[in-house]
């Protein structure tokens, strides 16, 4: 099970909603689905040939959402670089206001890709930016430490 949190700024009303979201290469490997993870979700993002998480950040310099696709499954004959070609020609776009980090999961401690997400710099303006919002860490539109979650919603 999943679930789906929606988050807001005391400070300046920032609002986000986390929908913690995997993507994946669907069956036809003509398109990512980007969907909230759950257990049906996590089947099919486990049988899939390219998958992973999906993270939405903001940039204040920028005032718009990021999305951010780490791939951790990779299981196509494809390099980095030209999973990093493939990626926005399935989702319908350019990298413009999306971006793609490669790293090993398998490789990388948890502190590491921790840093990795919170330590990034933005794809189109290139200032820096979290790719994490949540109630631990600072509103990434204001800087101050007043983000709470105001609603969890489960999901099956």
């Amino acid at each position: 099970m999943g679930s789906i949190v929606k988050y807001e700024c005391e400070n300046c009303g920032f609002k986000f909603t986390d929908k913690s979201l995997i993507f994946y290469l669907n069956e036809d490997k003509d398109e990512i689905v980007e969907e909230s993870l759950t257990m049906k979700t996590s089947k099919k993002m486990d049988n899939s040939e390219l998958a992973g998480y999906l993270y939405v950040g903001y940039c204040k310099n920028c005032d718009n959402f990021i999305k951010t696709y780490v791939p951790e499954i990779n299981n196509t004959n494809l390099n980095e670089k030209e999973i990093y070609n493939l990626i926005p020609d399935l989702i319908g776009n350019d990298l413009k206001f999306n971006k793609i980090l490669t790293f090993d999961f398998n490789k990388t401690s948890f502190q590491h890709r921790r840093k990795i997400l919170l330590e990034n710099n933005c794809p189109n303006c290139d200032n820096q930016m979290a790719l994490l919002i949540d109630d631990l860490h600072p509103c990434p539109q204001c800087g101050e430490e007043s983000v709470n979650a105001i609603e969890t919603i489960n999901i099956k």
